[in-house]
């Protein structure tokens, strides 16, 4: 991110050297250090070109990596309307809306649902296609009983593919892989033979400690762990995905939120030698067993639970010897504190810069695009995840989803500035964009290429009801969101939104809602044209990043509510009182003790309601991490399901929290999403 800084002598000398004492070390790691080290910036490409001059680049073909889960990327009324011939009648308009300071999007007291306050305009019916399905008559006439365009517009068609094309050039490609591989082959066989000779003898003797270490159950002597330091680097743990868990399974959802465990092992990897085997799930280990047991982990041996919670199961002797040898390391303790304060900072929202000199903000979170940098600090969210966003969104160019378009009676000027700038407009071109923290200051600036980008959102049935005309609407038509295993029907859409007396700006999409027998719930979005997505992908992308849709508003509205009343006394993350700024830890296990501390003042934060904000620990972990849960593998996400005994007392609480989380995006360094469910 950011201006690549021109590498010196001591950051060339400090990363050859980070390399030599851990080949394993990817550039992104390398990266990470130097930035702590150094206050500066490296780019990937200047650390690869240290690396093959130093000779310290892997061999292609040798080297192991770990395979990556790939993720796939995925209510209230809606009426076909005119332009300016349809006021909201005065009888159910929404009542006065409460004053907001500096806040582009208003609060509306009320929600009121579109066919209630807006007269439906009429279409010809087009006969359905055998692949739509009708609404059932009814007595009260349905929202598209009447609504039907005159022709099929922006009827999205199917890119023809030719097969025998296909067939050819994937024939050619095979061929010419097999040349490729024969060719190498020839030249490795030789020295295959002998390798393979040397790596039988090297590898039975580590396969044989592994398979005696797992079957003892009595403790180890510390004396006989220090005679044996080996144990902790051959020591290779199972992998568990599935199985009962516990409600911790929110702490680390918060870990992965500031991607915290991934830099403090990277601190763990860079001073101690040698490097431990699964290094990784030994440190979640031993932050998450106080949750169970103290050291000396003997009695987590059979219980199952711990496992699945760390998703790999470890000899309690490996932990030993692994905490053994990292106290031995004196300056680890503070080298880590030091990291702390930079995994919970706070990204408050993103300013981007245009190149008329224009400007306009989304808040952390995506929610909405706003005119001032005064939003909501109940809208940010973690550095690391917001320069993730940054990264697919503007590096990536994946789809930028925001929750909704900003205003309610009538378009804001600043969603169109944004509509521009993600558009092929030569005058508003995004140039630049900053990270800003709570206190409104810079933490990053970032220069951005001008392109096309682009954009998802939702538009209730009430937003901006003078201001658009739908073009076309088509059959609603089942659709299943399969990650929250629910059904939904959609619709294709287009519609017009007015800018000006005689400039229109289009968007295509699709009308969502959960039964044929209720009204529209949300419209959602898209610049994207119908070749490139479907309807059904739309709303995917759209669902999985805001999968709450009312539930949602709602939230959204009270956060508001609360900020313009609140104003200056606003909360913040408790995290900025805990433990960064005082003296480190004395050892390890007190900065273990209190890393999980901080992970619960995240948990409350970001994922419980306002009210958690001074809840105490023993308190959250009676309440939520003792909780029974499940853990279940379904294609390219992990399902985690929560059961609370019956009568639990905190059953609203706990669904407000599986929304946020649901929200946030939590996902795995393996590239595992999490989704939650009760």
């Amino acid at each position: 991110m950011g201006e690549p800084h021109k590498l010196n002598t001591d950051i060339k000398n400090f990363i050859i050297d980070c390399k030599k004492r851990d080949l394993s070390l990817s550039c992104r790691s390398v990266i990470s250090l130097v930035e702590e080290q150094y206050k500066v910036k490296v780019s990937k490409s200047s650390v690869n070109v240290l690396f093959k001059e130093a000779g310290l680049s892997m061999p292609v073909g040798r080297r192991q990596k770990e395979k990556k889960q790939s993720i796939e990327t995925p209510a209230l009324p809606l009426t076909e309307t005119g332009t300016k011939d349809l006021p909201i009648p005065a009888a159910e308009a929404p009542v006065s809306e409460v004053p907001v300071t500096e806040i582009t999007p208003e609060v509306p007291p009320k929600v009121i649902p579109l066919e209630e306050n807006v007269q439906s305009t009429e279409l010809p019916k087009t006969e359905p296609t055998s692949e739509t399905v009708k609404e059932p008559e009814a007595n009260e006439t349905s929202v598209h009983d009447n609504v039907q365009p005159v022709e099929q517009i922006g009827q999205s068609q199917e890119t023809e593919i030719k097969p025998d094309i296909i067939n050819k050039e994937v024939e050619l490609v095979k061929e010419d892989k097999l040349d490729k591989i024969k060719e190498e082959k020839i030249e490795e066989e030789p020295k295959k033979n002998e390798e393979v000779k040397e790596e039988k003898e090297i590898v039975k003797e580590p396969e044989k400690e592994i398979k005696e270490e797992t079957q003892i159950p009595e403790p180890v002597e510390k004396t006989h762990i220090e005679q044996v330091p080996e144990i902790h680097a051959n020591a290779k743990g199972d992998s568990v995905l599935e199985g009962e868990a516990t409600g911790a399974i929110m702490l680390k959802s918060a870990d992965y939120f500031i991607n915290g465990l991934s830099r403090i092992n990277d601190i763990i990897k860079m001073q101690l030698r040698p490097v431990a085997q699964d290094s990784y799930a030994k440190t979640e280990a031993l932050v998450y067993s106080s949750l169970f047991d103290n050291p000396p982990f003997l009695n987590l041996t059979s219980n199952s639970v711990f496992w699945t919670l760390i998703q790999q199961k470890l000899s309690p002797q490996a932990l030993l010897s692994y905490l053994t040898d990292i106290e031995k390391v004196a300056t680890l303790s503070s080298n880590m504190s030091k990291t702390v304060p930079t995994l919970f900072q706070e990204v408050r929202g993103v300013k981007f810069v245009l190149s008329d000199g224009g400007y306009f903000y989304l808040d952390g979170q995506f929610h909405n695009i706003w005119s001032t940098p005064s939003m909501p600090n109940s809208f940010s969210t973690t550095f690391f995840k917001a320069k993730n966003y940054i990264k697919r969104y503007f590096e990536e160019d994946e789809n930028l989803v925001f929750f909704m378009a900003p205003g309610y009676d009538a378009p804001t000027d600043e969603f169109y500035d944004f509509v521009s700038a993600f558009g092929r407009s030569e005058i508003k071109k995004i140039t630049s964009l900053s990270l800003l923290d709570n206190d409104f200051d810079e933490l990053e600036f970032v220069k951005i290429e001008p392109r096309k980008r682009n954009f998802i959102f939702g538009l209730w049935p009430w937003q901006f009801v003078q201001y658009r005309k739908i073009k076309s609407i088509k059959e609603f038509k089942p659709f299943f969101f399969e990650p929250l295993k629910e059904k939904y029907y959609i619709a294709d859409v287009e519609i017009d939104l007015l800018k000006s007396d005689s400039e229109f700006v289009s968007f295509r999409g699709a009308a969502i809602k959960a039964s044929l027998n209720e009204k529209t719930r949300l419209v959602i979005l898209s610049n994207i044209p119908a070749e490139n997505a479907t309807s059904e992908e739309l709303c995917n992308i759209y669902l999985n990043h805001w999968p709450n849709m009312e539930e949602g508003f709602q939230d959204y509205s009270r956060k508001i509510e609360v900020f313009t009343y609140s104003g200056s006394s606003e909360s913040f993350s408790s995290t900025r009182n805990l433990w960064f700024d005082k003296e480190p830890p004395s050892d390890i296990k007190a900065f273990f003790g209190n890393y999980l501390k901080a992970l619960d003042s995240c948990a409350r934060f970001f994922f419980l309601p306002s009210s958690y904000e001074k809840v105490d620990f023993p308190t959250m972990q009676a309440r939520f991490y003792d909780l029974k849960v499940m853990l279940q593998k379904e294609n390219d996400h992990l399902l985690v399901t929560f059961l609370p005994p019956a009568q639990y007392g905190f059953l609203k609480d706990l669904e407000y929290a599986c929304r946020r989380l649901n929200e946030c995006e939590i996902i795995s360094p393996q590239g595992m999403r999490f989704w939650f469910l009760i």
